[in-house]
């Protein structure tokens, strides 16, 4: 029974035409199996009358025939019995025949189902994959594009924060440029201004100096009346007989007291206008370590607070016959304004 094998997967018309000719067969046996049966049942249920004729048949021959009609009835029986047997053997192979076209029909079908199943399976598949595939091209073409507005858009805007930061630092240096420009320009006008300080400065050093020069040329030519007057000017304040009057200024003492500054060759002297001896202050000029418009301060060991005096008719000039005198004994001092060292008027 090869023709109900698989079928070729290849010809859908043989398996078509295996179907039909399984179809016929099964239809066949099954008739026979039908035809069997109403043959079987016609034999086990034959009519009692008939039975009876017959057993009274085969009673009255027996009565005339008994070892005959006992053998004959005896071989029908088993005749019927072998036959009847028979036809149950054919019946159980039909069926068997029947059910097992049946489970093969039904077994190929499955597989035909299964199959067409799969092959409906891959078809979709297929269909499914190729879709795949074409969602995954759109998706990477998305990406790609996505991708290269990105990257422009991130070039872009790396640009312009790269332009806005050059901006920034331009207006940056501008604005330090216009500050140091104007330093500059506050700088040069400070130059200029400490250059005509310099050369006033120089004028009255060189004013100064002259001066100095022509006050020292008379005490050389000293007369005997100065001389006179210098001894009680040593007398008066305490000084050596070296000292005379060089020059004097006035001005105005710590107390505003009106008096005048005496420079000596070594000493400084002031007094008020009272002439009270008490009051007079002596400084030797080596005491004085520095000396400003305000005041004059004593040098180390020196008992004497930094004296005041104010209202100089000659500021300038005063000072600097005081460091002329310093220069003179070969001692510095240093010339201060406000504590700078700066002469101004």
């Amino acid at each position: 029974m090869a023709w109900f094998g698989r079928k070729d997967e290849n010809s859908v018309d043989s398996l078509k035409s295996q179907l039909s000719d399984r179809d016929a067969r099964i239809d066949a046996l099954t008739t026979q199996v039908r035809l069997l049966s109403e043959q079987l049942n016609a034999y086990e249920n034959a009519p009692p009358p008939v039975q009876e004729v017959a057993v009274e048949r085969v009673t009255k021959s027996h009565r005339r025939q008994p070892s005959n009609a006992q053998s004959s009835t005896s071989g029908k029986e088993k005749d019927l019995e072998n036959e009847i047997q028979d036809l149950k053997v054919k019946l159980r192979r039909a069926e068997e025949d029947v059910r097992t076209y049946k489970t093969a029909s039904s077994q190929q079908e499955t597989d035909n189902r299964w199959e067409e199943r799969l092959a409906n399976l891959e078809k979709a598949k297929g269909l499914q994959i190729s879709e795949l595939e074409k969602q995954i091209e759109w998706q990477n073409k998305t990406i790609a594009q996505w991708e290269a507005s990105s990257k422009a858009k991130q070039s872009e805007e790396s640009g312009q924060l790269e332009i806005k930061i050059l901006r920034q630092d331009r207006a940056i240096l501008q604005k330090d440029i216009e500050e140091l420009e104007k330093k500059n320009q506050e700088l040069e006008e400070r130059n200029a201004k400490l250059v005509e300080e310099v050369k006033d400065l120089n004028t009255s050093m060189m004013d100064m100096r002259k001066k100095a020069e022509e006050t020292i040329m008379p005490i050389q030519t000293r007369s005997k009346l100065d001389e006179q007057g210098d001894k009680e000017f040593q007398e008066k304040y305490g000084l050596p007989a070296t000292e005379f009057v060089v020059t004097y200024y006035t001005c105005l003492s710590k107390h505003m007291a009106a008096g005048c500054i005496y420079i000596t060759p070594r000493y400084i002297v002031f007094d008020t206008y009272v002439h009270v001896t008490s009051s007079a202050v002596v400084i030797p000029i080596e005491d004085i370590l520095s000396v400003n418009k305000l005041g004059f301060l004593p040098g180390k060991g020196s008992d004497l607070e930094v004296l005041v005096m104010r209202n100089f008719m000659k500021r300038k000039q005063a000072v600097f016959d005081i460091m002329h005198q310093a220069e003179n004994m070969n001692h510095n001092i240093t010339s201060l304004r406000n504590g700078t060292a700066e002469i101004k008027s």
